[in-house]
């Protein structure tokens, strides 16, 4: 178990919270104070377990954010075991303490193996939830060409894409409960269905 990862200003201003998040939303802090210690009053070090960003309490900080995802970590042994041991994943076990990272399919079964003896299939679920997302950058591909040249049947398209794509977030917010049987199947339907109407319009 990992209890601290440490993070620098670059790490922060080139992650995607760089742009939607400023330090106190995560430590804490006052960023109206124009003194350093004014302005890190209050803030707690990670290792201490009141600290918003303890290891324990990170999903709880980063679901203030991304309520949908933290209640679907709720539902997870991930999350249930967390609270039991204060082992476990965490937020940044996939993602980094900056969130400027998805974990590749070709490092989720070793990620996994740390906890797991027997092979999970959160690989195969990570790699269905990627061909969906393939399969639907190409239908929007087709849609866009088959306006610019002039065709008008992309209305069932449009509304198959649009549709689907609902689908995909959803999967995208259910992975964090790690049913991954049941997101694999979700994103594959997903991924065949655009597949279709891609050949469809074409």
């Amino acid at each position: 178990q990992t209890t601290t990862l440490h993070h620098n200003f670059m790490d922060w201003e080139n992650s995607a919270h760089g742009k939607a998040a400023a330090c106190q939303v995560c430590h804490g802090g006052s960023p109206n104070i124009m003194t350093k210690e004014g302005a890190h009053a209050g803030i707690l070090p990670a290792s201490d377990a009141k600290s918003p960003v303890y290891f324990t309490n990170i999903p709880q900080t980063c679901g203030h954010c991304h309520a949908a995802e933290f209640n679907a970590f709720k539902l997870s042994l991930h999350f249930k075991e967390l609270e039991r041991t204060g082992r476990g994943p965490n937020c940044v076990t996939c993602h980094g303490s900056m969130a400027n990272r998805v974990i590749e399919p070709r490092d989720m079964e070793q990620t996994c193996r740390l906890c797991h003896r027997k092979p999970t299939q959160a690989y195969a679920a990570r790699l269905a939830v990627e061909e969906a997302r393939a399969a639907l950058r190409l239908l929007d591909g087709e849609i866009s060409e088959a306006k610019a040249g002039g065709r008008m049947e992309t209305a069932g398209a449009e509304k198959s894409y649009r549709g689907l794509a609902e689908r995909t977030r959803a999967v995208l917010v259910e992975w964090h409960s790690f049913k991954t049987a049941v997101v694999f199947q979700k994103a594959r339907a997903v991924a065949q269905e655009a597949s279709a109407a891609y050949t469809d319009l074409r």
